[in-house]
């Protein structure tokens, strides 16, 4: 299938559900397998790109059957952050897609759609974003060099919430997780909003 065959979708979803797996019982990272639209992946490899003035890059590398695939984000995986693409297979043609770069979207990011209303007063980018920071923080260490785990560990101080894993759950190939977060201000005063994520993939949420 060639790039206009694959819906964009269908890229942004291996990485959302290899952090799935990264939050949950430890396995051996060189065996984990990612289900695709374009087969089995291996995980391989977590990789951070960093140039001098510049958003560090994050790269995650998997093999496939006669071939390799490759997604890059802005600092951590997160639906928000996806930066570029790029799809190899045996005897087909390659496919590169770019979804951002410098703050610019080039291609909409399916997986960070808005899922539910939100409490007045917040805001759905911010919200969801700090939740995915989180996650993406708690579950990356988990899959890289103990030296890159020091950056993850370090950017959660950067969320603008702190989240609590309510519940982590496997149900065949399917991954569910709750996550939490107490607020407290004067238009909605003291509330709780859960999150509830399937596959890596924002799902709903409740207050």
């Amino acid at each position: 299938m060639s790039a206009d065959e694959i819906p964009t979708y269908c890229f942004e979803k291996p990485s959302l559900y290899l952090l799935a797996l990264l939050l949950g019982p430890q396995n051996e990272t060189s065996s984990m397998v990612v289900p695709s639209d374009f087969g089995p992946l291996t995980f391989k490899s977590m990789d951070l790109l960093q140039q001098r003035g510049q958003i560090p890059k994050l790269e995650l590398s998997y093999e496939l059957e006669r071939g390799t695939f490759r997604a890059v984000y802005f600092g951590h995986v997160s639906p928000f952050k996806l930066g570029a693409v790029e799809l190899l297979r045996e005897g087909e043609a390659e496919i590169n897609l770019v979804f951002s770069e410098a703050g610019k979207v080039h291609i909409p990011m399916h997986a960070a759609s808005q899922v539910a209303d939100l409490p007045p007063g917040f805001d759905w980018k911010i919200l969801a974003g700090s939740l995915c920071l989180w996650r993406a923080c708690t579950g990356l260490p988990n899959g890289c060099d103990p030296s890159l785990g020091k950056y993850f560990n370090k950017m959660k101080s950067v969320s603008r919430y702190q989240w609590n894993n309510v519940s982590y759950e496997i149900q065949g190939n399917d991954i569910l997780e709750e996550w939490s977060s107490s607020f407290s201000d004067t238009e909605n005063g003291e509330m709780k909003i859960s999150f509830f994520v399937k596959n890596g993939l924002l799902a709903s949420l409740k207050y």
